[in-house]
């Protein structure tokens, strides 16, 4: 029970942007309660926001080894691989999250997934997979700005207003959107 409040005490610390507290905290839930793959999950999290993304990596491939099917875990992975410009495996980690037809934040995925297309020059991958972000309902706000600024580029410019107006119409507290 007091590494559950440790690891909930953890969460508070990192929604706060307070990373080295919360990375203490969820090392002192490690020692209460070693071996949890939602707290290695966590502390890879801490890590990323940071940018050690070695030590993210570790901390991610460390709950997947606990629990292989560990969804979070393997989004987060991808996220790193991403982050070190490791395209195949986190198009690989990416693809295996939307295998998990379970999985909550599969917009985010497969906005992640267009961004890895993206950095690998497939534009008809990354588009589709940014369409698939933006489907309601939640959709990635990113996913408007990345389809807009595709459709820029390819002299498309009534395809990126409108998008860019959808955008302003679906978050419309976003501010970055008047300025594209």
């Amino acid at each position: 029970l007091y590494s559950l409040t440790l690891m909930r005490q953890g969460v508070v610390f990192m929604q706060q942007g307070r990373y080295d507290e919360a990375l203490k905290t969820f090392n002192e839930a490690d020692k209460v309660a070693p071996g949890n793959a939602t707290n290695a999950n966590m502390i890879g999290l801490c890590y990323l926001r940071t940018g050690e993304l070695d030590k993210a990596f570790a901390y991610f491939d460390t709950a997947l080894r606990l629990v292989p099917l560990f969804t979070d875990a393997r989004n987060n992975r991808g996220t790193t691989y991403l982050a070190m410009g490791q395209y195949h495996l986190a198009e690989v980690d990416f693809m295996a999250v939307l295998g998990d037809s379970t999985y909550p934040h599969a917009k985010q995925v497969h906005y992640n997934l267009g961004l890895t297309y993206l950095e690998r020059g497939q534009l008809g991958a990354a588009e589709d997979s940014f369409r698939r972000s933006i489907i309601l309902p939640n959709p990635v706000f990113d996913g408007y700005l990345k389809l807009a600024t595709l459709a820029q580029r390819q002299g498309e410019l009534e395809r990126a207003i409108v998008l860019l107006e959808e955008a302003k119409l679906t978050f419309p507290e976003a501010i970055e959107v008047s300025f594209e």
